[in-house]
């Protein structure tokens, strides 16, 4: 997998983050499972929640202005979206 950016903390409220790529590594440092939130381009509407399992991640690939919010936990960093 190649990284194209440095990591970030999601967050509960707020703009959404990872808007400026289509491919990240969300990943989970707690224990427990936690829910990611995707937004919409606009970033004012859900388009859908996924569960990251505790201490794991999965690529996730999104279209362009597409976001994220999550618990602290819940880091993202961007990747290539294709050939991982």
């Amino acid at each position: 997998m190649k990284i194209l950016g440095a990591e970030e903390s999601l967050a509960t409220t707020g703009a959404s983050k990872g808007k400026a790529n289509t491919a990240h590594w969300v990943f989970n440092t707690h224990a427990d499972p936690a829910l990611v939130t995707v937004r919409n381009a606009a970033d004012d509407g859900v388009t859908g929640i996924f569960r990251i399992a505790g201490l794991s991640g999965k690529v996730i690939s999104t279209d362009i202005g597409v976001g994220f919010l999550g618990a602290t936990t819940l880091k993202i960093i961007p990747v290539v979206s294709t050939g991982y």
